[in-house]
């Protein structure tokens, strides 16, 4: 893979915290086959600039201001996805992927099985997947779960 190639894998990972993630799980492996298995004699991914933290943090809402909030957007056309999404603290994505398959009205559930996200001009929908361990994921890489918390 050529080097600019690279950094567009890293670049299209939407979050920086994902980026760096990343290049430390490909430095380690690199690292291993360094070490270990003497497949490489050098560990490339160590010249990779590991990407700058992104500073933005989420502010949790007081639960006046979150009251103040739904008052408003009663009167929107999507005030039942700003509730849902209010309540379960769903991220954009996954409120933006929610579709009605995803509710079980009979168990009251609701299962985050897909979320949206914009690439490079295009919309995609990353779907949950199965791991070994038969553990739910999301496409970010952390574990989630229909279950209520």
């Amino acid at each position: 893979m050529l080097r600019s190639d690279a950094e567009g894998v890293l670049c299209a990972v939407s979050e920086c915290r994902t980026r760096r993630a990343l290049l430390r799980v490909l430095r380690a492996a690199l690292q291993h086959a360094v070490n270990e298995d003497e497949l490489v004699s050098r560990n490339v991914a160590r010249q990779v600039k590991m990407p700058a933290r992104d500073e933005r943090r989420t502010r949790e809402w007081a639960a006046e201001a979150a009251a103040r909030f739904l008052d408003e957007a009663r009167k929107d056309r999507l005030y039942v996805l700003w509730a849902v999404a209010l309540s379960l603290g769903l991220r954009r994505g996954e409120a933006l992927g929610l579709r009605w398959a995803d509710v079980d009205f009979v168990r009251g559930r609701l299962d985050v099985a897909q979320a949206l996200h914009h690439v490079d001009g295009r919309t995609i929908f990353l779907r949950r997947f199965v791991g070994e361990l038969g553990a739910a994921h999301s496409g970010d890489g952390s574990a989630s779960s229909s279950e209520p918390a």
